[in-house]
């Protein structure tokens, strides 16, 4: 009735009485193939150099051990209790228990708030008759390992984010160490990527979208809408995850309008960025290089659409002629220092080559006599624009003017007694030929008639005669920025008016007519910009 051991079941746990190391003992379970006949089994187990006994009825044995090295062996008695031959001995460890993980908890995601390295804390349980403790960490990628002993329960590294890690524990001690090392993983994440800039394309010939590479990215991922002129709603044209470069091509054949791009950015084990979008305007037709070119080129020429302003200052050295009937032919003619002021508001379509323009003028004359005299003009035009080859620009402008002239009397420059204002009503035309030259500099010529043709009131109440007004000049025009515009260059300009004289005041007859006269060269300065 030889016993053949066999150890089916093997479980080990913690005395509930054990305290310290020296006492420590886990629960340890045998179970073999019960033997027929047998009515009690004896069993030996020897650790050190003398053995212990136990016997059981079962084919079971549950006892407490502490940790080591032991070996075990078996014989049954029968009823008589004569024993059989004892099993061959059998080797078994008692090992200290399985370390318990504290934290990081396993197959965790770790946000870290760091763009590059975090501390992080490591924790776990204390294993009864334990001296110390094996710890170990290495990184996925194979570029971090730590190993450290410890005598603690516990240890905080730093570690480079946006890494997966594997760590584990195993405890030594009564010179024995744990069944098997606790085993744990994670995942240290690098904080919320940067939000990506979008460059705003810098004109409507759109060929393709950049935004600026941010730190940590690995790709890029967007989408593109255009806005529906019939149902004015956003609809998807194109999405793209996982693009590696930092930009967004836009193939010619997509209609003009207005789009959207929305994009961000993704890095591996890092938290993806926020969402930035762009609205702009895409030009229908042909977006070319070579059509940008021209395009761009006559931006110093096609600089404003929309509504705008202008201001601009004449200076100069005026010239007046007077001729006064009704003042025993006072005939004045003398130079003065003068300039005119201007404000406008106006209105250009990009849909349309019809706009509008009004502007006020405030002239001024100083005369050497340190008299200062001023006067003012109002005209309203509309304006019609015609392209002229590539660079070429005619705009003509039609309107109506209200214009004030000074009359000064005295019998000569340095007498000059008092000043009265001829007014008169007509219409104005006016023609300007710009000339892109680079899409900054630009040029102009221009040329103003301004027939006075109605009175509104003249110092003696008669009748005014046909005069003409005009005004010659050219500009060197510069685009300062997208919305501003200055010019400045060289003008001539000579406004007069003629009225009757009065019959019977003076040396005046019934042919006789006064007339006032301005005439200069100005230095003209002028600034357009956006409202």
């Amino acid at each position: 009735m030889a016993v053949k051991l066999a150890v089916l079941f093997l479980s080990l746990s913690f005395a509930l009485t054990a305290q310290t190391a020296e006492r420590y003992r886990r629960n340890v379970e045998f179970e073999w193939e019960a033997i027929e006949g047998a009515a009690q089994y004896d069993l030996e187990i020897q650790k050190d150099k003398k053995p212990l006994r136990f016997n059981t009825k079962n084919a079971i044995w549950v006892g407490n051990l502490t940790p080591g090295n032991y070996k075990i062996k078996i014989r049954a008695k029968d009823q008589r209790g004569v024993p059989a031959d004892w099993s061959p001995p059998v080797d078994f460890i008692v090992a200290l228990e399985t370390p318990h993980l504290l934290s990081p908890a396993s197959e965790k995601e770790i946000l870290s708030k760091a763009e590059e390295k975090t501390e992080l804390h490591f924790s776990w349980d204390v294993v009864k008759g334990a001296d110390t403790y094996s710890f170990e960490l290495s990184s996925e990628d194979g570029t971090f390992e730590k190993k450290e002993e410890l005598k603690k329960t516990e240890i905080s590294l730093k570690l480079s984010v946006a890494k997966k890690y594997n760590w584990k524990v195993n405890a030594t001690g009564m010179g024995m160490q744990s069944e098997q090392p606790a085993l744990g993983q994670f995942s240290l994440l690098g904080e919320k990527i940067k939000t990506p800039t979008l460059e705003k394309p810098e004109s409507e010939f759109v060929r393709e979208v950049k935004w600026q590479a941010v730190p940590f990215a690995q790709s890029y991922t967007y989408n593109l809408s255009r806005l529906d002129p019939k149902t004015k709603t956003w609809k998807l044209v194109e999405k793209k995850e996982g693009k590696l470069e930092t930009e967004m091509i836009l193939p010619a054949e997509m209609p003009g309008g207005l789009y959207r791009l929305q994009t961000s950015a993704q890095g591996t084990l890092r938290v993806p960025s926020s969402t930035t979008q762009l609205d702009f305007k895409v030009r229908s037709g042909n977006r070319s290089p070579a059509a940008e070119e021209i395009a761009t080129l006559r931006l110093s020429i096609d600089r404003l659409i929309g509504w705008y302003g202008i201001a601009s200052y004449l200076l100069t050295v005026v010239d007046y002629k007077g001729v006064n009937f009704d003042r025993s032919n006072s005939n004045l003619n003398y130079s003065a220092i003068g300039g005119t002021g201007r404000l406008g508001a106006g209105y250009l379509s990009a849909k349309s080559p019809w706009g509008f323009l009004g502007i006020i003028d405030l002239g001024g004359i100083t005369v050497v006599n340190a008299s200062n005299y001023t006067y003012a003009s109002i005209e309203g035009n509309g304006i019609y624009r015609s392209q002229l080859g590539l660079r070429g620009e005619l705009r003509q402008q039609f309107g109506l003017f209200y214009k004030e002239l000074p009359e000064t009397y005295g019998r000569n420059s340095n007498s000059i007694t008092s000043m009265q204002l001829v007014k008169s009503l007509g219409p104005h035309y006016g023609i300007e030929y710009w000339l892109a030259m680079t899409s900054k500099w630009g040029f102009q010529l221009n040329a103003h008639l301004y027939p006075s043709l109605v009175k509104v009131s003249t110092p003696n109440g008669q009748d005014i005669q046909p005069s003409l007004s005009n005004q010659v000049g050219v500009l060197a025009s510069y685009r300062l920025q997208k919305n501003l515009t200055g010019l400045a260059g060289y003008a001539f300009r000579q406004d007069q008016m003629i009225y009757q004289a009065q019959p019977g005041r003076g040396s005046a007859g019934n042919n006789d007519f006064n007339q006032v006269q301005l005439s200069g060269h100005y230095l003209n300065l002028f600034l357009e910009w956006a409202l």
